[in-house]
């Protein structure tokens, strides 16, 4: 058993998620847009390996350890492949006490229901991963919220039966942005809306929440600081990647984010610290 932490009207049209698909094992596809919808396609290929070590004993035996990876299937839309967030995950737990190798099916804008009907999603559900991530559209439990949990529960159950399912619970959008404004929505009420269509989703689903969205709004809150939204209001900066990506490695691999080396290019190494802490209080129910 994975050392998991928490237990746990119709979507707007206006959905600013990147057009684009997202597929890695070894090889990763992603497009992204800005919020005028102009799209650009990068193509990258990602190579992981396990790691290998050997543990000798005080006595004359000696015994060679090898840590098999945790192998996780991530599902979801340009949230999870802007700056992709599965290999910094990935990253994260590298040298740690159990490494992790992943793959993504990613595609833009796409509803739990969408990734039901994908033949690349129903063929990967059928193996024996560790845990397969599921991150729905960013306001499918706001304004969907029984359709919503009804995909999930359907989800769940075209899984292989030794696969742990976590839900990625997605962030608010940016205060004050127009799509809130249109729906008379706050950021918190937002978030409070996403919080409890996870935890409903997780309930029915008997799923863990990874409660990135929460510890979104606490960075926002305690350390304002820090942008976490890029310039659409909608998608992560690298720092609402990292921060994302320090919960999961947590409800993952259980273990302590803090004790993390690891800075991504462009994030100053003491918001790193900051936002690792966050990630530490919130999952541990800080």
């Amino acid at each position: 058993m994975l050392p998991l932490a928490l237990a746990c009207g119709s979507t707007p049209s206006t959905e600013s998620d990147a057009s684009a698909s997202a597929t890695s094992s070894s090889t990763a596809t992603s497009e992204a847009t800005s919020s005028s919808t102009t799209a650009a396609t990068t193509t990258a290929t990602a190579t992981t390996t396990s790691d290998t070590t050997t543990a000798t004993t005080d006595t004359s035996e000696s015994t060679t350890a090898i840590d098999e990876p945790l192998r996780v299937f991530f599902v979801g839309n340009s949230y999870t492949f802007t700056n992709d967030l599965p290999t910094m995950v990935e990253t994260i737990a590298d040298g740690a006490t159990r490494p992790l190798d992943h793959q993504t099916v990613a595609v833009a804008g796409a509803k739990v229901v969408d990734h039901l009907a994908n033949p690349a999603v129903i063929d990967a559900l059928a193996e024996p991963w560790d845990v397969v991530v599921l991150q729905g559209q960013s306001f499918e439990p706001v304004f969907e919220p029984e359709d919503f949990v009804d995909a999930v529960v359907d989800f769940a159950a075209m899984m292989h039966p030794e696969s742990e399912l976590v839900l990625f619970e997605t962030w608010a959008r940016r205060e004050g942005a127009g799509v809130l404004l249109d729906f008379g929505l706050t950021a918190a009420e937002m978030q409070e809306a996403l919080t409890e269509g996870y935890a409903a989703a997780a309930t029915a689903s008997g799923a863990t929440v990874a409660p990135v969205g929460q510890a979104w709004a606490k960075s926002l809150s305690d350390a304002p600081r820090i942008t976490l939204h890029i310039s659409d209001d909608s998608h992560p900066t690298v720092a609402g990647t990292f921060l994302a990506s320090s919960v999961f490695f947590e409800v993952l691999t259980g273990g302590d984010p803090t004790t993390n080396a690891f800075t991504p290019n462009g994030l100053d190494p003491a918001d790193a610290d900051t936002l690792e802490a966050i990630a530490l209080a919130v999952v541990d129910g800080g």
